[in-house]
């Protein structure tokens, strides 16, 4: 007889993930760089999630050395679908503090799509960038 999980999520933290590549089928442009952006939400009690702490990007390298670990055996979720594993390099460096474009109050403290493509981009072409940095804007 197997214990039914709690269903008191109460003070549970839940990640919410999502990870940035260049399509291998739709790009011409391959690259092994990711950007992982990750934000934590706390469970209250009427299971709504409040955002916990700030919103990071994560800036991952080739993948590594458990290339040949093979995923988890449970390859197929609850509802029958086959579940799909990625992965991730080694982190690179690590952006904390941005805000969600609704809630930024001045310019600079969003993420638009496009600096994604531009930052896999550089990532992948490092001699673009001079200096320390590349500030790009319209």
């Amino acid at each position: 007889m197997s214990a039914e999980p709690s269903k008191d999520l109460n003070g549970k933290f839940v990640a919410q993930r999502y990870i940035y590549r260049f399509s291998p089928t739709k790009s011409p442009i391959q690259t092994p760089y990711t950007i992982e952006e990750r934000q934590y939400y706390s469970v209250a009690e009427d299971r709504s999630l409040e955002p916990f702490g700030d919103k990071k990007f994560i800036f991952r390298g080739p993948e590594g050395k458990n290339d040949d670990v093979e995923p988890p055996e449970e390859s197929v979720k609850k509802n029958g679908m086959p579940r799909f594993y990625t992965r991730l390099g080694p982190a690179l460096h690590t952006v904390e503090g941005l805000q969600d474009e609704e809630d930024a109050v001045e310019l600079g403290g969003s993420v638009w799509e496009t600096s994604y493509v531009m930052a896999l981009y550089c990532m992948e072409h490092p001699e673009v960038i001079s200096g320390k940095g590349l500030e790009v804007g319209r």
